[in-house]
């Protein structure tokens, strides 16, 4: 049994919410075939009854606690974050109640990541069964199934790349 004060229940409720954000973050960066798990610490209820309101996010590498998110690479940051995206989508649609939006709309998620980096994430992305569009600003194609590229000349865009299958 449980006593808490609006704030502590507030907290509590909060921190439960968080925790359920690490949890489908760190499912999918196993998906993602990393060794990173994220952990957050949500709200605490002080001595006096004050709530701190920090969100305090460290990255933990094989079951050790290395740090803050901060101190990362561009593409180990880049596949926490597409984790938490996805993740958050997930979420998102199990709460609607006809089953959420079958759609996920990423721009500009490969900042930081290398061409591996960003075909393994494509490859992730493609096993979701979630319709993704994914925008990049690359000047070539990567090879992802169902590709379009489009270049922007003198202010009219035109597609110069289709994949086969969608001729």
């Amino acid at each position: 049994i449980h006593h808490f004060s609006k704030k502590g229940f507030l907290t509590y409720l909060t921190n439960q919410s968080i925790k359920t954000i690490e949890g489908v973050t760190n499912s999918y960066l196993k998906k993602f075939n990393t060794d990173l798990k994220v952990n957050i610490d949500g709200y605490t209820v002080l001595k006096n009854n004050d709530i701190r309101e920090k969100i305090n996010i460290s990255i933990v590498r094989n079951g050790r606690n290395v740090g803050s998110f901060e101190r990362y690479s561009g593409g180990e940051k880049g596949r926490i974050n597409i984790a938490c995206i996805v993740g958050l989508q997930k979420l998102m649609n199990m709460s609607a109640n006809n089953g959420g939006l079958n759609f996920l709309g990423l721009d500009e998620v490969f900042e930081g990541l290398d061409t591996t980096g960003q075909k393994d994430v494509l490859k992730i992305l493609e096993t979701l069964g979630v319709t993704t569009m994914v925008v990049s600003h690359r000047s070539d194609a990567i090879g992802a199934e169902n590709e379009i590229c489009i270049d922007k000349i003198e202010g009219v865009s035109e597609i110069v790349k289709i994949d086969e299958e969608t001729e």
